[in-house]
């Protein structure tokens, strides 16, 4: 099935991200540690306030440059450059800075698997099939190794392979199998086998509400199943996490009105996604609307917040409501 079609970076920031690195990773890694630690310090903490602030994209990345022109090996500022040049989809250049953070922390499994996902995008898969062990010895990260390595196997060809990783996820949980559940659930889909497909996709979206893949494929279930306006309401959620997530205007502070008006057609079409109640909340504070922030932490609590003990319930509410408990 073709993919849905993404909002095109920015040409004037497309343009600076495309300028702004030379090769991906140096022939060597360079000397650890800055020869200024106070200068690089400094612009450290400028890089990290404006990507975590939501700050625009090209100062954010100038800041980031600039601190790893000082330190080219920091393997924090490596991986958050990583992770800026994947958000504008430019992978093989976030690949270089994964690996520079990975060279420098090799104990880090959260970047090794932000490097085989990018193998396996920039399709070298051998080299991402070899860095696979030691995630699928990982009980943090089996789930996403075995989806990683299922993908691999497909576009190898080995299709039966592959879904025999994938066929059986009950020794994972919903929030570590939800990737192999959908892949499941698309091999399913693609089999013809739609009703199964759909409860493949459910359980993936019960582990993670907002993966586009299992929403995405609730719709075509739908869809195929003669469910029209099922298919209609999954298009709708999927369209309104496409705008929140590949719109890459959507993180920075001064779009801050835009993303507060996507997240509040999310709670309300898709409840489900708790996670969305909260960055909701935060986005509202952010605009100056404490109380409108109170009344969407009252709106998480009463559907997601029945596991929480009183305490907890209040110290939630005190974030931004006056009056809580």
């Amino acid at each position: 099935m073709a993919a849905p079609r993404r909002r095109p970076l920015p040409a004037a920031c497309l343009a600076l991200l495309l300028a702004a690195c030379g090769a991906d990773a140096p022939a060597a890694q360079p000397p650890a540690g800055p020869s200024d630690p106070a200068a690089f310090e400094a612009a450290r903490a400028t890089a990290v306030r404006l990507q975590d602030g939501g700050g625009d994209e090209r100062e954010t990345l100038d800041a980031l440059l600039a601190a790893h022109a000082l330190d080219p090996a920091h393997a924090g500022i490596n991986r958050r450059l990583g992770r800026a040049y994947s958000d504008a989809k430019l992978h093989e250049k976030a690949l270089g800075h994964f690996s520079r953070a990975f060279a420098s922390e090799p104990s880090d499994h959260e970047t090794l698997l932000s490097i085989v996902t990018l193998r396996v995008r920039l399709g070298l898969l051998d080299q991402a099939l070899s860095e696979l062990p030691a995630l699928l010895d990982d009980p943090e990260y089996a789930g996403e190794a075995r989806y990683q390595k299922a993908l691999i196997l497909d576009q190898q060809g080995r299709r039966e392979e592959a879904l025999a990783l994938v066929r059986d996820a009950s020794d994972l949980s919903l929030e570590l199998g939800y990737r192999c559940r959908s892949l499941h659930g698309r091999y399913l889909f693609e089999h013809g086998s739609w009703a199964e497909a759909e409860q493949e996709f459910a359980r993936a979206l019960a582990g993670r509400a907002d993966y586009k893949e299992a929403l995405r494929g609730m719709a075509d279930c739908a869809r195929r199943l003669g469910r029209e306006d099922d298919a209609r309401r999954w298009d709708g959620v999927l369209a309104l996490f496409i705008e929140l997530t590949d719109n890459i205007h959507m993180k920075s502070q001064r779009h801050a009105g835009e993303r507060r008006a996507v997240l509040e057609q999310l709670v309300a079409t898709y409840p489900a996604w708790g996670k969305g109640f909260l960055n909701l909340a935060d986005v509202q504070a952010q605009l100056g609307d404490r109380p409108a922030a109170c009344a969407t932490l009252r709106a998480w609590l009463l559907r997601h917040g029945q596991q929480l003990a009183a305490a907890d319930r209040g110290l939630v509410l005190a974030r931004f409501c006056e009056d809580a408990p």
